[in-house]
């Protein structure tokens, strides 16, 4: 991920997000109270508001803030950037 372009890392930011997106959509004819309480505040703070750019802005400051995070999954480092992003 680091040593990617800045377009390449916003493109794989986004790509998480959507998915985050597509399942807040399905769930919720039946909602799931794990999704709802990591990803759903995650999607209720980014959808519209925030822009690609924003996002993978918020997540290379997390990596760089947090360099022995690094050996995690990069979808879960992405959920934990926009976590602590997303906090009012």
């Amino acid at each position: 991920y680091q040593k990617w372009s800045a377009t390449e890392r916003a493109l794989y930011v986004a790509g998480a997000v959507e998915g985050w997106f597509a399942a807040d959509k399905v769930l919720k004819a039946r909602p799931s109270p794990l999704f709802t309480s990591i990803f759903g505040k995650i999607v209720k703070c980014v959808s519209g508001r925030l822009s690609t750019v924003e996002v993978r802005g918020i997540v290379d400051r997390w990596l760089a803030k947090n360099p022995n995070e690094r050996k995690q999954p990069m979808g879960e480092l992405i959920t934990l950037a926009l976590e602590e992003g997303c906090r009012p």
